[in-house]
């Protein structure tokens, strides 16, 4: 019993560091990507970290990745990203017991180093393809003010 408890807490730790990463980012830095907003600009301030939140389902084979032609360096820093430029922050929605294959959302990570403007470009693909059945293109701007 006391093996399975210990576990429990291990796996809770985990779970608890992983989604903070973007649960503790203010909702006034938490922005959602949908249709409407393709080709978008936001504005955060310099030194703050902020999310992009996009809809999607893993299980169909399809999650969400920063594009290849988006170069990280130190005026922008990709905070939570895989080697494969997927999240690491997934969040699936409530579903019923037993229920499996609900979506949820992907979470990126970002935080603005110097002021300027940035293009990032989100990708809709299965991550041994080359090719994405859907994107979103948005810019970011980091202000120092």
């Amino acid at each position: 019993m006391l093996k399975k408890f210990t576990k429990l807490i291990i796996a809770f730790a985990l779970v608890s560091t992983i989604f903070s990463q973007y649960k503790d980012i203010p909702i006034d830095r938490v922005f959602n990507l949908d249709k409407s907003n393709d080709g978008d600009e936001f504005t955060v301030g310099m030194d703050k970290e902020f999310t992009f939140k996009i809809r999607g389902n893993p299980t169909t084979g399809y999650g969400w990745y920063l594009a290849e032609e988006i170069q990280e360096d130190d005026s922008l820093l990709a905070i939570n990203l895989k080697e494969d430029r997927s999240t690491k922050n997934y969040e699936a929605d409530p579903a019923p017991e037993g229920m499996m294959g609900v979506g949820g959302s992907f979470y990126f990570n970002f935080k603005g180093k110097r002021a300027g403007t940035y293009p990032l470009i989100f990708v809709h693909k299965r991550p041994w393809e080359t090719e994405s059945i859907n994107q979103k293109a948005i810019k970011v701007t980091v202000s120092d003010i």
